[in-house]
């Protein structure tokens, strides 16, 4: 579907196959470009057929929830677990695999846990909306 809102800008959902479209306006800011298959795109499209604007809804690899019995609070490492999950890039060289993963900290604890564990506050504000 394809909505023109009057000033000669049209919108749309990128099809998979046009998905490389992409590519050359998150080079030019150093954007890592998210695999088709774990996202989509609403792209605004001038009378040209230029990409001018897009949104993009992507998976994202995010750690959590962790669960640690609390008869083994002081006895389970919690960073050996990390450490696992972290060796994956490393063994699988597959382009699913985005840069990072986020973690949600829902207390005190858990992000201290985090930034043991490597993790760094990022700036912004992590906002959701349910569908």
């Amino acid at each position: 579907m394809s909505v023109d809102n009057g000033n000669g800008v049209k919108y749309r959902l990128l099809p998979a196959e046009e998905w490389e479209r992409l590519r050359p306006l998150f080079k030019q800011f150093d954007w890592f470009l998210p695999p088709q298959m774990l996202a989509s795109a609403a792209v605004a499209e001038n009378g040209n057929g230029e990409i001018v604007g897009f949104q993009i809804l992507q998976a994202v690899l995010h750690a959590e929830p962790v669960f640690i019995d609390p008869r083994y609070s002081g006895i389970v490492n919690y960073l050996r677990m990390w450490d696992i999950l972290d060796a994956l890039p490393n063994k699988h060289k597959n382009t699913l695999l985005v840069p990072g993963y986020l973690l949600v900290a829902p207390d005190e604890k858990i992000k201290e846990m985090a930034e043991i564990g490597g993790f760094k506050a990022i700036d912004g504000v992590l906002m959701k909306k349910e569908w």
